[in-house]
């Protein structure tokens, strides 16, 4: 890990968490399902970095997170931000400069 790089957990309601997430069914019940990372197939609990992130080289500076939001700035200024808004949900990274 390095320090530019962004993680996230929790519930992925309206892309929050700034990645892709599946339900799969409960190993443990099979009336359940539970939220798992797509790329990783880990819990949406555990901390995970943003993989898209990663891939586009991007260097976060600056963070912040609400509700159901987040936003980054890059060592390059540029603006990442994902999640729920009043008006519009963005189900993914939309990158801005």
């Amino acid at each position: 890990m390095t320090i530019s790089q962004i993680w996230s957990c929790g519930t992925n309601d309206n892309g929050a968490l700034g990645r892709v997430t599946v339900n799969i069914p409960d190993p443990n019940n099979a009336a359940y399902s539970i939220e798992v990372d797509e790329k990783t197939k880990d819990p949406v609990w555990k901390p995970v970095p943003i993989h898209s992130l990663i891939e586009e080289g991007f260097r976060a500076v600056k963070i912040v997170a609400g509700d159901s939001f987040s936003a980054a700035i890059s060592n390059e200024g540029e603006l990442r931000a994902w999640g729920a808004f009043a008006v519009r949900t963005l189900n993914h990274i939309t990158p801005h400069t």
